[in-house]
């Protein structure tokens, strides 16, 4: 029986493309692409938000956050009422000091109303709508990590 040989070349250089790709895809182009992401999401879920005074539009921010798992990106809004308009409520009881002003633009009375809110949602959707775009940015940003650490 022959004997067998096998030389491996470039396997260094190889793991530590792989290696500095793996770095940057946390670096300036995924948070570029995660950037571009956000900006769709928020765009539709402003177009989406109901409006009553304009608040939980212009609350709607986007964040990209850089984390030792990698790059996340957030849209949403710090109004305390956003989940509830996301997502509906319960058929339950407000008193007029919370629903008083509202009351009064909406010409109902003063005191307390019971009041079921029906889903509006409009991060969701907005998020479901720009899938396909902001599966295209992330993937730019790929292609452009991989470019990189092979030019490197």
């Amino acid at each position: 029986m022959d004997d067998l040989s096998i030389e491996i070349r470039g396997l260094k250089e190889t793991q530590a493309a792989l290696e500095k790709a793996t770095a940057a895809l946390s670096g300036p182009p995924m948070v570029a692409g995660m950037r571009r992401a956000t900006l769709l999401v928020q765009a539709s879920a402003k177009r989406k938000a109901p409006v009553d005074t304009g608040r939980l539009r212009a609350s709607i921010t986007p964040e990209v956050q850089t984390r030792a798992d990698g790059v996340v990106g957030i849209v949403g809004s710090n109004v305390k009422y956003a989940p509830f308009v996301e997502l509906g409520t319960r058929r339950h009881f407000v008193p007029g000091q919370y629903i008083g002003r509202w009351a009064r633009r909406h010409g109902l009375p003063e005191g307390g109303l019971v009041v079921s809110g029906k889903a509006q949602p409009f991060l969701q959707p907005a998020f479901e709508e720009n899938a396909e775009r902001i599966f295209q940015a992330l993937g730019t940003a790929v292609s452009i990590i991989v470019t990189e650490a092979g030019n490197g």
